[in-house]
Parts: C-alpha cells; structure tokens; sequence
C-alpha cells in the first residue's frame, strides 16, 4: 500500500482538497485498496482545545461541486511518528517544508517533498488567506453585501449579509449573524477587531514588537528591528527577513528574498493585514 500525507498550515484548505481529490481519483480507478491518503497541518491554529476545525466551508463547497464530499474531516497537526508512517509527504509551499522538518526532524529517505514537484511546472501553492485576494462589494440599494475570495482564476463567495454606515465606520453582519467592525481611511476599509497590539514609532526603520491574539487564543508575534530586520512567529511558525515602510505601508521579504505574503498597513500607529482597497 502507498500512503500519502498533504501538508499545508491550517489543514482546512489546501491539504484537505488535495487530500479528497486524490481519494476520488483513486477510486474512480479502481485502485483505493493500494492507497492510504491523509492531510495535516503544520501549526495548530485551527486545533482548539484537541478538536480540529472542520474544512473551510468554501472550500468544501468548491469539492461539493465536483460531486466529493469531505464530511467528517477536521484539522490535525503532523507529529513526528507521520514519518514512518507515510511514503510521500507533500506540502504545499516552502513554508511547510520548513515546517515539516522542524516536526519530524531529518528527511534521510527524501520522503518530504512539495506536491507540485510531481507537475511540469514546480511552484508553491499559494495560502489563500495570505494572498490578499479578498473582495467585497456593496449594494447600497438594499444594503446588503458578498464578500469573495479569489482562488486561482475563480471568485469563491465567503459570506454575504447587511451593513450599516454610520460616518467612517461599517458594521457587517453576515447571513450567518457573523459580525464585522471596518473603519474608513481613506480609500481603505481596515478591519477594527484585526489590529495588532502594539505601536508602530515614525521612521523608515525601528525597533517594535506587535501581538494578535485570534478567537482560539491562538497569538502571532511580528518584531521589527532598527536594522531593517523582521522575525514573525505565527503559532510556531516562524519566518525572518527584511522589511521596508513607505508611508503607511510595510512590506516583508523573506531571508530567501520573496515577498511574504500581505503587505501590513499602518492604522492609527498600529498594524493590520486585514483591509480592503477601494477600486
């Protein structure tokens, strides 16, 4: 029997629909007996109190379309003994190779590898949750909104509901009774209830330390030196490089020389990455 183990961060996304493809896949074959197939995350951050977060329900209805269904899947995190357990590991990006390793130690039988080395054309698969691909749009007929994603090349519907203005600040509550704090500045709607702790002092470079604690309780660390450096810890999940600030932006490149992800914008002398850009 051949086992495989799709890695991404959360194990909501990515992981599980590369997991749920490939059961489908196989069993439309007739090959599902030679083949154990799992997902996992690296971080726990979708793991609360030892139960795991179902998959995302976008990306459960993107599978529901293609007539698979992931029903009863929740996030789990990869432990150390997943590498004898398993044939072929496969992350998503380098982030999670990184991470894979730092679980399960050395790789001496070159089991760990990212999933699109096994296409003609090797590449990440971007997190959408940090590519900044979100949209929303606003009905002011009947005051109501949809909030999409972009994966890929398609618009994937995240929410939609009502809102309220009330001079420069927007209250969403979504279908589901979910609400949203937004604040205009300009022409950014900025996410209130996403601010960093911690204050950003003037200057191209300096010396901050920033937190953000999520509804699980879950902390992310970003601290910014006098030197240009960055070191960012989201769960255990820790990453360094440069950074650089134009105006009330801060944008990231990692120590390999790739951007990172969302760049931050500066509200109020604190940092966000949740915001919308008005088009």
């Amino acid at each position: 029997m051949i086992s495989v183990l799709f890695v991404c961060h959360g194990n909501i996304c990515r992981s599980p629909i590369s997991e749920f493809v490939m059961k489908d896949m196989v069993t439309k074959r007739g090959i599902k007996a030679k083949f154990y197939i799992a997902s996992a995350a690296t971080s726990t951050e979708e793991i609360w109190n030892g139960i795991g977060n179902p998959v995302y329900p976008p990306a459960k209805r993107e599978l529901a379309k293609h007539g698979i269904s992931c029903e009863g899947k929740r996030a789990v995190q990869i432990t150390k003994a997943d590498y004898g357990k398993y044939d072929y590991i496969l992350g998503m990006e380098e982030r999670n190779i990184r991470n894979i390793l730092r679980i399960v130690g050395k790789d001496p039988e070159g089991k760990v590898k990212l999933l699109l080395d096994y296409s003609d054309n090797p590449r990440d698969i971007a997190d959408p949750w940090y590519t900044g691909n979100f949209e929303i749009t606003f009905n002011e007929k009947n005051n109501t909104y949809k909030e999409n994603i972009s994966v890929g090349d398609k618009a994937v519907e995240l929410a939609s509901g009502t809102f309220v203005m009330d001079g420069n600040k927007l209250t969403l509550t979504s279908d589901g009774g979910d609400v949203q704090n937004l604040v205009k500045q300009g022409k950014y709607l900025i996410a209130k209830d996403y601010l960093y702790e911690g204050e950003i002092p003037d200057g191209d470079t300096f010396d901050a330390t920033c937190t953000f604690k999520n509804s699980n309780n879950v902390v992310y660390f970003i601290t910014f030196k006098a030197d240009g450096t960055y070191v960012q810890d989201d769960n255990g999940d820790v990453s360094e490089g440069t950074y650089t600030r134009d105006g009330d932006w801060i944008k990231r490149e990692s120590s390999s020389g790739t951007s990172v992800g969302i760049d931050y914008l500066i509200y109020s002398g604190r940092i966000t990455n949740s915001y919308y850009i008005k088009k």
